[in-house]
């Protein structure tokens, strides 16, 4: 399953923008000049400007590249297909979730590209451009290979075609959780390091989770709920469709215990997003 990742995220980005039920017209929204500049905005703090700044504080603190970079990736990465979910599951506003997680999936491979430059995970820039343009071959493609299924294999959304898609994307994401959680079962050997790498993902996680209710609060959105989930839980796995298995291999272990504070999320927003409110979806 280890082996596996990348091609199942390929294929598990596909069913999740197959899931978006005739979402067109989300898209279409996001060209709309209110929504460009609050999702253009939202991005660039989120997806481009936090991962910058993140990186270059660390650097200045003096923290190990062994945290820089998976600490980096994670904010550099688009947010989880799950993300509307458990936003609509919180009371928040789904419908600009969803508008978020377009996006920022789509968006991903521009975003990303100066940032992966910064981090030490290229022998060269012919490395690098190799995996811009593999991330954004996945990205794109899925996106268009949905489109195609929709188009000509999938009759009209009904409930039995949901149910069918939700089922498929659990057994994905059950295989790439597997893959990933490999890298835990790998350090049982080695508790200390287990432990403190598992802190630090719920530190990040719960972090950036905050992060995006002060971003809330500094441009008056009134969206505390879509931000503070958005945020905080981003789809990190999703490079390894694209970068060499030898660069990520040595940062398994964060991106596997990153995926527990995520599925926390649900769970512990209950208590710490009740005292806020969106428009439910």
């Amino acid at each position: 399953m280890q082996v596996a990742i990348g091609p199942l995220l390929a294929a598990l980005l596909v069913i999740s923008f197959l899931q978006i039920n005739g979402r067109d017209v989300e898209v279409e929204n996001i060209a709309k000049q209110h929504h460009l500049k609050q999702t253009l905005l939202l991005l660039l703090c989120t997806q481009l400007v936090l991962p910058i700044v993140l990186l270059l504080l660390m650097r200045s603190f003096g923290v190990p590249v062994d945290w820089q970079v998976p600490v980096t990736m994670v904010a550099a990465a688009s947010f989880i297909t799950g993300g509307p979910s458990i936003v609509m599951m919180l009371g928040g506003d789904g419908k600009v979730a969803i508008r978020l997680l377009i996006a920022s999936t789509l968006a991903l491979p521009l975003t990303a590209l100066p940032v992966l430059a910064m981090l030490p995970l290229h022998s060269s820039h012919t490395m690098l451009i190799r995996t811009s343009v593999v991330l954004t071959l996945v990205v794109i493609g899925a996106y268009f290979v949905a489109k195609l299924i929709r188009r000509y294999l999938l009759a009209a959304w009904n409930t039995n075609q949901r149910h069918c898609l939700d089922g498929l994307s659990a057994i994905l994401l059950a295989l790439i959780v597997l893959g990933l959680m490999a890298a835990i079962h790998s350090t049982w050997d080695n508790p200390g390091l287990l432990v403190k790498t598992l802190f630090w993902a719920c530190v990040v996680n719960f972090g950036f989770q905050i992060l995006g209710l002060c971003i809330n609060h500094l441009f008056s959105l009134n969206l505390p709920i879509v931000l503070g989930v958005m945020t905080g839980n981003r789809a990190v796995a999703i490079f390894l469709t694209a970068l060499p298995a030898s660069s990520y291999h040595p940062y398994l272990l964060f991106i596997a215990c990153y995926q527990i504070p995520m599925y926390l999320t649900p769970l512990l927003g209950s208590f710490v997003y009740r005292r806020y409110s969106n428009h439910a979806a």
